[in-house]
C-alpha cells in the first residue's frame, strides 16, 4: 500500500482577530477582583458549598469590533446585588422580576462607579495596550453562575 501526502486546505473564512484554541469567535473578559467574589461566597450562607447559586451584576463594558465582525467585550462589575431564590444541588428558581427590581434599585451605584472609571485614564490605557478602539456601554444583568463542588 502507498501513502499519499494530503496537503493541507486553507480556509478562505477570514482569521478573526481574536481567538482561543477552540473556539475563533467572541471573546468576553470579566475583570473579577478576587476579593469580591470571596465576600459574595462568604455572605450567601453555607447552603453555597453544595448548591448552585448565583449572583446579578452591573458592568461597564468596553467592546471592541474587529473588521472580521468579532467582538472583545472587557468588562468591569461595578455593582453586585442578589435576590431571594431557592437554590439546590440541581437547579436554582427565583423570579425574573424581582432581578430586574433590584436592578433597577442599584443603577445609582452603578452610574456612581461607572462615572469613576470614565473619569479616569482606564479606557486611554486600555486603547493603548490593546492598539484598538472600544466603545462602552453599561450592562445591567450580567451574572456570575457557581455550580456545586
Amino acid at each position: 500500500m502507498t501513502s499519499k501526502t494530503i496537503k493541507p486546505v486553507k480556509s478562505t473564512k477570514p482569521k478573526p482577530a481574536f481567538k482561543t484554541c477552540k473556539d475563533a469567535g467572541n471573546q468576553g473578559i470579566v475583570l473579577f477582583n478576587s476579593a469580591d467574589l470571596k465576600s459574595i461566597r462568604d455572605k450567601s450562607g453555607p447552603l453555597t458549598k453544595q448548591n448552585e447559586y448565583q449572583v446579578h451584576y452591573w458592568a461597564l463594558v468596553f467592546r471592541h469590533k474587529a473588521a472580521d465582525d468579532s467582538i472583545l467585550d472587557i468588562a468591569i462589575p461595578t455593582t453586585f446585588f442578589n435576590y431571594e431564590q431557592t437554590v439546590s444541588s440541581a437547579h436554582i428558581d427565583f423570579e425574573l422580576t424581582d432581578v430586574d427590581d433590584v436592578s433597577d434599585a442599584v443603577l445609582p451605584i452603578h452610574n456612581m462607579k461607572a462615572r469613576e472609571i470614565l473619569d479616569s485614564n482606564f479606557k486611554n490605557q486600555l486603547e493603548a495596550r490593546f492598539g484598538v478602539k472600544f466603545e462602552v456601554f453599561s450592562s445591567p444583568l450580567s451574572q456570575s453562575h457557581k455550580h456545586p463542588s
